[in-house]
């Protein structure tokens, strides 16, 4: 089986991209395992990517898009050793001649001396006033959709709840630039506490064996389908009475 029929296989099994679930992340994801992991050339993932990836992809990218993703792959440093997907006794290809691959950059140590000595230079009271200061949105006058709005993107869908252990909630999906970000205003005060996963999820309810005990007890976490990863959580412990 030569090289392009491997990653035409491994291709066949890949899902294609959706518009609004990071189809651009999936497909360059894809590109990138054309190209680097098994050593493809430009012309070779192109036409790999029309023939077989593109009509699973919803919509179909124009050969211009696809073009444009090979390219970000090129120029981009693969994380991982040009060629792993042709096996651990392939010995290294270099990318053919005209098309740009840059070293990986090294992976980051914890250092936990300059962590400390990071750390030491922040003031002994960082709180609210002290965060406002240094954000490039006004807070004040943030309302919880005007939260939701500047931390997610368009079409993207996040749980709300304010009960932490519970599948009581509600779904806000973040509609574009212009939206009613009054939509939630009913859970500024009163409530004892406002949590959001800070992971989008598609909206709908699914079983999940392996969280069968947290159906069990109400988590709301068996039942939601992860659609993105964010780096970060942020949830309130508490909000106005």
């Amino acid at each position: 089986m030569t090289v392009c029929e491997r990653a035409a296989r491994y291709l066949s099994r890949c899902e294609g991209a959706i518009s609004g679930s990071y189809g651009h992340d999936t497909t360059f994801r894809v590109t990138n395992a054309l190209f680097h992991g098994f050593c493809l050339s430009k012309t070779q993932t192109l036409q790999l990517l029309k023939e077989i990836y593109n009509p699973n992809c919803s919509p179909p990218w124009t050969d211009a898009e696809l073009r444009h993703k090979i390219t970000d792959a090129a120029n981009r440093p693969p994380l991982k050793p040009r060629g792993w997907l042709l096996g651990a006794a392939a010995e290294f290809i270099p990318p053919p001649a005209g098309e740009k691959i840059q070293p990986a950059k090294p992976k980051p140590i914890y250092n936990p001396d300059y962590l400390a000595e990071f750390t030491s230079q922040l003031p002994d009271g960082v709180d609210a006033e002290y965060l406002e200061i240094r954000s490039q949105f006004t807070c004040w006058n943030r309302s919880p959709a005007g939260f939701l709005h500047k931390i997610f993107r368009k079409g993207e869908s996040i749980w709300v709840t304010t009960k932490s252990s519970s599948r009581d909630g509600l779904f806000w999906t973040h509609d574009g630039p212009v939206q009613n970000l009054a939509e939630l205003n009913d859970l500024a005060s009163g409530c004892f506490g406002v949590w959001f996963l800070s992971n989008p999820i598609d909206g709908t309810p699914h079983q999940a064996d392996r969280l069968v005990s947290d159906l069990a007890t109400g988590s709301h976490s068996g039942f939601l389908r992860v659609t993105g990863l964010d780096a970060a959580r942020i949830t309130w412990p508490e909000s106005p009475r």
